[in-house]
């Protein structure tokens, strides 16, 4: 799995915000959609709901699951710099 794109669904997730999570990354939006996109592909199934006309973007079911596998990469990753440095 892309750390970035884990990353990018870890800012939407906490955010619930495309651009909120752009900005956070110091990234642009289409950036984020795009690194998104590719997490997607990559696992197989939406992970981000998108509602037309909305700011507020949700989990799915999908994305619900991957949400704490995220979280402990998020930590083992940490860990793993720390333990290098």
């Amino acid at each position: 799995m892309d750390e970035k794109g884990i990353e990018v669904f870890l800012a939407i997730a906490m955010t619930h915000n495309f651009m909120k999570a752009a900005g956070i990354l110091n990234l642009t939006q289409s950036t984020v959609s795009h690194r998104l996109k590719t997490l997607e592909d990559e696992w197989g199934s939406l992970l981000i709901l998108r509602h037309r006309g909305r700011k507020e973007v949700t989990l799915t079911t999908d994305g619900e699951r991957f949400l704490p596998l995220a979280l402990r990469w998020r930590r083992l990753h940490e860990q793993i710099e720390y333990t290098k440095n």
